[in-house]
């Protein structure tokens, strides 16, 4: 009976559609009396986000095509062409033929890159039915920014430094990490190299803006002591001196410091989670010149023009920013101990498989402690590891000078670290706290840094609004906007990583920022561009290639 009854509901159900269904199209064959039934298309042009149409600033015409013929007598006087100068119809000229309408420039104008023009078609302009417009209808179109291959091109000069660059997570090593094989780094030193090149010798950028995790003191085998004499290092400062100081780093450290010491260029750090104790005191003493943008121990965050705010992201992330509370006086998080982990196995097993289900990325967000080090101890590397002994060497890294075992840290952390949340949030300076739940979605990669930096900087209830907000700590090189009510009120990006390819899984490598700030270049738009730096092989040398832009009205 219950199947009976089950079968007549959904008999029931479906007739129910079908007369649903029946009305929507007696409905829609209705004669409707609407003058107003003209509409366009723009082939050939992307019309974004539901809000403007991209156009490339080399173009010389723009080409309509409308539903009905269109009554030439309607258009003079009925288009108007403008940018933020005002009307520019003195440099263009329509032509009308059919159903097609040409709005063509002339020769000796030009639209500029990175710029926002509209046109407006008054409600005068109709069809030879006399079918028109409801009201005034603008169309707004935005050209792409010039792209870095053209304006770095042997022997071009540019007038006016209007291009913020934005790198993170290069995470160099000691020379014992290079020795050794556990360095992420080494394998793009050289694509580096000729990046701080492009930077120094290139008159457009303005400032370069480092955020975070440059120098790694995280990524070390348990079974090796970050602080180590017979390597010259007892303290924090020797630490990242030696750093700065390894082989493979030497040339991109002086490198770093000719762009610290131009007066035409700023160069700006911000701290991340693996560089977490550096300080401005070491940090500037490495690179003379540098702007430290430090806040709260171990954080920092940074505002280079009205509108725009950079920082690591690991202040949200519940396992791997500062933990001052859980025991006073050090603030080292749990992801400094299972990176530990993820380093001695890298050493003595080789960097992971790109198939593998735990990358580069789980090790900075995947924390969630337990499901850590058995991913990594029993699927991924296969040690064995006792998790009772006292085989994590500390050196006096962070105050530590005993080893600890992986119990010992989790019982550390365990006794407070959900406790506390709210009041670490405070002491980090969190804009707007989230709860434990919320922060370890961040930590699992449940949740996209995206939603985070929406949360604390882009929406209404934020307490500061910001355009712009780039982060690094995840290595998922990204630009993509923020809708409200289908306008684009904000811009998300993340700079990527620099690490080894093999290290980081699906992840690209290489990857930047550029930042075209409206208001140093007098545009209307805020512009963010995501580049991968690439060896070409027939220029024989690496060069930026341009994955996606995206901009906002400032």
């Amino acid at each position: 009976m219950k199947k009976l009854a089950s079968l007549i509901s959904f008999a029931v159900f479906i007739s129910s559609i079908i007369f649903i269904s029946q009305s929507c199209k007696k409905n829609s064959s209705d004669p409707k009396v609407d003058v107003h039934d003209l509409t366009f298309t723009l082939p050939g042009l992307e019309f974004k986000h539901n809000t403007y149409y991209s156009i490339e600033d080399n173009a010389g015409h723009i080409d309509f095509l409308f539903s009905k013929e269109i009554d030439i007598t309607s258009v003079a006087g009925n288009i108007t062409f403008s940018d933020k100068s005002g009307v520019l119809n003195d440099s263009v000229f329509i032509e009308v033929a059919g159903q097609k309408m040409y709005v063509r420039f002339d020769s000796d104008f030009h639209l500029n890159p990175g710029w926002r023009y509209l046109l407006k078609i008054s409600q005068g302009f109709k069809s030879i039915q006399d079918d028109d417009f409801a009201g005034d209808t603008i169309i707004e179109f935005r050209t792409k920014s010039q792209p870095l291959s053209d304006l770095i091109l042997d022997g071009k000069t540019t007038s006016q430094r209007v291009l913020i660059a934005c790198i993170s997570d290069l995470h160099m090593g000691q020379q014992k990490a290079i020795d050794s094989g556990y360095c992420w780094f080494s394998d793009n030193k050289e694509a580096m190299e000729q990046y701080l090149d492009m930077i120094i010798e290139k008159p457009v950028f303005k400032e370069l803006v480092i955020m975070g995790d440059i120098f790694d003191e995280w990524i070390i085998p348990y079974s090796i002591s970050p602080f180590d004499s017979a390597y010259g290092v007892t303290n924090t400062k020797e630490y990242f001196e030696s750093v700065a100081n390894a082989t493979d780093n030497a040339l991109i450290l002086e490198k770093l410091k000719t762009i610290a010491l131009n007066p035409d260029i700023l160069l700006t750090y911000i701290p991340g989670n693996h560089d977490m104790r550096l300080t401005e005191e070491i940090f500037t003493s490495i690179i003379p010149g540098s702007q430290w943008k430090g806040g709260a121990v171990g954080l920092g965050k940074y505002s280079p023009a009205e509108g725009i705010m950079l920082e690591h992201g690991h202040r949200y992330d519940f396992m791997n920013c500062p933990e001052p509370l859980v025991n006073v006086g050090h603030i080292l998080p749990p992801g400094f101990f299972i990176s530990r982990l993820y380093a001695q196995g890298y050493m003595t097993q080789g960097p992971p498989k790109k198939s593998s289900s735990l990358t580069k990325s789980s090790i900075e967000f995947d924390l969630a402690w337990y499901i850590a080090l058995y991913e990594l101890d029993h699927k991924y590397f296969s040690m064995n590891t006792d998790y009772t002994t006292d085989i994590i060497l500390m050196g006096g890294v962070d105050g530590y000078t005993e080893p600890f075992s992986y119990e010992g840290a989790r019982e550390m952390f365990s006794s407070n670290i959900e406790d506390n949340w709210n009041n670490t949030q405070a002491q980090n300076l969190v804009p707007v706290n989230l709860s434990v739940a919320e922060s370890i979605g961040a930590s699992l990669s449940l949740f996209d840094l995206y939603n985070i930096a929406e949360k604390e900087y882009m929406k209404e209830s934020s307490p500061t609004q910001y355009k712009v907000v780039g982060f690094g700590h995840t290595h998922k090189a990204i630009v993509d906007v923020y809708k409200s009510d289908n306008k684009i009120v904000g811009i998300y990006a993340n700079s990527g990583t620099w690490i080894n390819d093999e290290c980081n899984g699906s992840n690209p490598s290489r990857t930047f920022l550029t930042i075209y700030p409206g208001n140093w270049s007098t545009s209307e738009l805020d512009i963010v561009t995501y580049y991968q730096y690439n060896f070409n092989s027939a220029e024989g040398k690496y060069v930026p290639v341009l994955i996606k832009e995206e901009n906002i009205i400032n």
